[in-house]
């Protein structure tokens, strides 16, 4: 079992995983700051913070970092593959108006298991634990998403 858990196949697909989910989770989360900015920021008087606006942002942040330090073994070529099935799946995963948040919140949920499966596995210590720190952060930004949602 040990020789499996050091396989660097294993590794490689821990990594490749976590990168899609963190960048499917990263182009959801910009889809509703894109959603926020359409519906009018100019109804927030001048000089005043978005609460939602800051925490989705400080959450698309972290969740790009995050997919940044989980890409860093990556082969530019099989990044480019990863981000575009990211893409592929925020755009056909269409569903009832309001469900965005939600497909957030399950798709990161996803990203941040993947990650600390990924921590396990010998040689993806360094990087992961890295994209593991921001991932977390990521998650408290959500939980800020969602609170001011309800």
């Amino acid at each position: 079992m040990s020789h499996y858990r050091n396989s660097p196949a294993q590794g490689t697909s821990s990594e490749e995983l976590a990168y899609m989910l963190l960048e499917e989770a990263r182009l959801r989360c910009k889809a509703l700051l894109d959603e926020e900015h359409e519906a009018g920021l100019e109804s927030i008087p001048p000089g005043e913070a978005d609460p939602d606006r800051l925490s989705l942002s400080g959450l698309y942040g972290d969740l790009g970092i995050a997919g940044y330090y989980a890409s860093a073994r990556l082969e530019p070529a099989r990044r480019r593959q990863l981000l575009a099935q990211a893409h592929a799946r925020c755009e056909g995963a269409g569903g009832p108006p309001g469900n965005s948040e939600r497909a957030l919140a399950n798709v990161t949920a996803a990203a941040t298991r993947t990650v600390e499966r990924a921590l396990t596995v010998t040689g993806l210590l360094d990087h992961m634990h890295l994209a593991h720190i921001h991932v977390m952060s990521a998650c408290e930004a959500l939980d800020t998403v969602l609170a001011l949602q309800t």
